[in-house]
């Protein structure tokens, strides 16, 4: 990070939904598909790599992309079939963790009570796909701790591309120094880094906690 961090510098944070708020949906339906019809993981990882890019980017909906993923995988099962199987299946992997989403809750209220008058804006940026977001919208208020929500699906452009990033910091009104953004993805951080952000490589909500300490964002954290 750069120095020097000073934790009443920050009027943001910026959170990402797979891996972060929730499971990484795309990681463990790859992993299940490839053991219930012994495909390669590293073919599947291929498929998907072609197609999902227009996906998280609003370009395509999520039927088109089952079916043209169905037709490059090429298995001996009708079209119909594995594109209900597929959109049930994933969908037992759109998670959120709801457990974190509490603790943020906290933590947002916490910061509130110790800078009433300066309050740290919570907001998530994701490459997400339209139909799985809503799928996360009901399973959690999400509204009700984040200020602003972007995904890429309806901004046509996807993390790291720094237009993204400076479309949400416009939104939050905040300069990139003022800004922490957390990701589990390294070279999403490094883009945001990039702009001027301070940057976390998220691993796990324990270790995300530390962080917060180790940052003092709250006092006697």
């Amino acid at each position: 990070m750069p120095e020097p961090f000073r934790p009443t510098d920050i009027k943001a944070m910026i959170f990402d939904v797979g891996g972060v708020l929730a499971i990484d949906a795309p990681r463990y339906f790859l992993s299940e598909l490839s053991v219930k019809e012994g495909v390669e993981i590293e073919e599947l990882v291929r498929i998907w790599k072609k197609h999902f890019p227009r996906l998280v980017r609003g370009q395509m909906t999520e039927n088109e992309f089952w079916l043209a993923f169905i037709k490059d995988l090429n298995l001996e099962i009708p079209e119909e079939e594995q594109l209900s199987r597929f959109k049930s299946m994933i969908r037992l992997f759109i998670l959120l963790d709801k457990e974190f989403l509490s603790y943020l809750r906290e933590l947002k209220s916490e910061i509130a009570k110790e800078r009433p008058k300066e309050p740290v804006k919570f907001a998530i940026l994701s490459n997400n796909v339209k139909e799985w977001s809503a799928e996360l919208e009901e399973q959690g208020d999400l509204q009700s701790v984040f200020d602003v929500i972007m995904y890429s699906c309806e901004e046509k452009i996807v993390k790291p591309d720094p237009e993204l990033y400076s479309r949400l910091l416009k939104r939050l009104g905040a300069a990139p120094d003022e800004v922490i953004f957390i990701d589990n993805k390294a070279k999403n951080v490094q883009g945001a880094k990039a702009t001027g952000m301070y940057g976390l490589v998220f691993t796990t909500p324990d270790e995300f906690k530390a962080q917060m300490a180790d940052l003092k964002m709250v006092r006697g954290k």
